[in-house]
């Protein structure tokens, strides 16, 4: 509705934001997933029974939950962190990321090759968890199948290269734009226009 965008005015979409507690991942074997969640998804009770059923190794964090509210869930194959972690450290060892589809996330997780299993409850999450599973670098599960279908939808795409692949591709086209790029195009805007602002004073 808004028209063709200038490319040189768009700085991009600010995605995937990070903190920095360093990632404890289960012991053991097998690929080994992260699950970005929250608290207020009202399956999420189904979400974590699948994650805890599945064949995989979780490291979970549940935004708005603290520690002793998610102990029927650990074990020494799911294990749950309490702080913001350090994305990049996360991304650089899991295979695949468990996500509500939110937009910073999703794109921060393409942007490293990694497949997505997006489990939406809004529309605009729904709308993009869609589109990322056309392109066939997720999948998508609705709150009412997710009981169901979150455990063995999950071992299927572990099992399958073809989401992976398609993630990579993803990323190798360069379509999402860094945090950093983003960061620095924008310092160097502001100081573009103050420059101006001063020569017009």
């Amino acid at each position: 509705p808004y028209g063709a965008r200038d490319p040189d005015s768009y700085l991009g979409l600010y995605s995937l934001s990070t903190g920095r507690a360093v990632p404890q991942w289960p012991a053991g074997e097998g690929e080994v997933v992260f699950a970005y969640l929250h608290a207020q998804h009202p399956a999420l009770d189904a979400i974590l029974n699948g994650l805890a059923t599945s064949s995989a190794r979780v490291l979970a964090y549940v935004s708005g939950k603290r520690p002793g509210q998610l102990e029927a869930w650990c074990s020494e194959r799911m294990v749950f962190a309490f702080e913001p972690l350090d994305l990049e450290r996360v991304l650089a060892s899991c295979a695949l990321c468990v996500c509500h589809g939110n937009v910073g996330t999703s794109l921060g997780v393409l942007s490293r090759g990694l497949p997505l299993l997006m489990l939406p409850w809004h529309l605009e999450n729904m709308l993009l968890a869609r589109r990322i599973a056309a392109v066939g670098a997720g999948r998508v599960i609705e709150p009412e199948a997710i009981a169901a279908e979150l455990a063995a939808t999950l071992a299927a795409m572990l099992a399958d290269p073809a989401y992976a692949k398609a993630a990579r591709a993803i990323a190798q086209q360069g379509t999402v734009a860094s945090v950093g790029t983003m960061s620095d195009h924008a310092a160097a805007r502001i100081e573009a226009l103050a420059a101006s602002a001063r020569e017009n004073t």
